[in-house]
């Protein structure tokens, strides 16, 4: 490219920026719905460009995971590819146990309830998948999945290994550092005792610095079910653990938690007794901040999704007025780089039962909400 072309390159970019940063707040925010019916979309944008999706159809109890994808400049998705070998090996009930989605060195990794597969070399198809967890470890909510672009791959998941109760449940990961080809046995990430409450999700995560978090809901006791957040500054570290969030309750909150990478840090978010908090770690030290609980329904605010755009804002979105078996509504909230709200509470109907929403930032600024 020549200084000519660099410069007019270069123009339309700033111009660009400019435009989005002026946007109204109404107008940050896109709205899409899942493709081909599905539910429970997790999507990613890779560095060209490319948004990788996959979601869910069929039995809720026994159904299977797609994956589709559209690059840069094309309006829509490709042509579906299924993600599980096995027919009905996907499960969605409760909207925590269905499939998560990674990408390393552009490939797709997909973990849910106990499998794991990737997609191809020749990017047709994904191989045949895998168990990585134990029959001993007694799965019950959902595992997460994360990868960097060095190509590793960490799986977790929570389970009880001959756990009399949810006291003696524990955090697991297996890792991969060649690009999911093979996997080390599961170990603990925590030594000390946690529990983990045996019907709630998990989110696991990478910053643009390769470190690596994961929050998920202990049981330190049948009553004390505290959000935790475990971090390890890099592959084979050993992880640190924070308490992010207190919460006393004696019953399983089926609850979920998000993760968006933010600068050289990380946007979390998750929810305690139908209300969903954000906190964001510091870039050198990793600690979390202080939580803010986002403006949604008090009692009724589940299932959280983030991102954050190229000037630094922040986009939350979570449901609301769900319930087993029934859908609900969608609500976000836009924050500027400093915390600060930008513009009301936005809100959407037909979320649909087992619904999940998933947030991308767009490579402009501004966001796209799938759900």
């Amino acid at each position: 490219m020549n200084i000519p072309s660099l410069l007019r390159h270069l123009i339309i970019v700033a111009l660009a920026c400019l435009a989005c940063a002026g946007l109204a707040a109404e107008d940050l925010v896109t709205l899409e719905r899942t493709p081909g019916g599905g539910i429970e979309p997790q999507a990613i944008m890779d560095a060209k460009g490319t948004l990788h999706l996959i979601y869910f159809t069929g039995d809720a109890a026994k159904g299977d995971a797609f994956y589709v994808r559209r690059t840069a400049g094309d309006k829509e998705f490709s042509q579906p590819i299924r993600v599980n070998s096995t027919a009905g090996s996907v499960c969605a009930m409760g909207t925590i146990r269905g499939a998560y989605l990674a990408i390393a060195k552009g490939r797709p990794h997909v973990a849910w309830n106990g499998g794991y597969a990737r997609l191809d070399d020749a990017g047709t198809a994904f191989e045949s998948q895998r168990k990585l967890m134990p029959e001993d470890h007694g799965l019950d909510g959902g595992g997460s999945i994360c990868a960097d672009e060095s190509g590793v791959v960490h799986v977790f998941w929570h389970a009880g290994v001959k756990a009399k109760d949810e006291t003696q449940r524990a955090l697991y990961v297996a890792r991969s550092i060649d690009d999911g080809k093979t996997f080390t046995a599961p170990i603990k990430v925590i030594d000390k005792p946690t529990g983990a409450c045996g019907c709630c999700g998990m989110r696991a995560g990478v910053d643009a610095k390769g470190r690596i978090y994961a929050t998920f809901r202990s049981a330190l006791t049948l009553s004390q079910r505290d959000t935790l957040l475990v971090m390890a500054t890099g592959p084979g570290k050993p992880f640190s653990m924070v308490d992010l969030q207190p919460s006393k309750s004696d019953m399983c909150q089926m609850s979920t938690a998000a993760f968006a990478p933010a600068g050289d840090g990380a946007l979390l978010a998750w929810e305690n007794n139908g209300e969903v908090s954000i906190s964001r770690t510091d870039p050198k030290s990793m600690k979390p901040s202080t939580p803010i609980a986002v403006p949604g329904k008090k009692g009724s605010s589940k299932h959280p999704t983030v991102a954050v755009d190229t000037q630094g804002r922040m986009l939350v979105a979570w449901l609301e007025n769900t319930a087993w078996q029934k859908g609900g509504e969608l609500a976000w909230q836009v924050y500027d780089a400093a915390g600060k709200p930008v513009g009301a509470v936005g809100h959407a109907d037909g979320s649909p039962a087992w619904g999940l929403a998933s947030a991308i930032a767009k490579p402009g600024g501004g966001f796209t909400l799938i759900y």
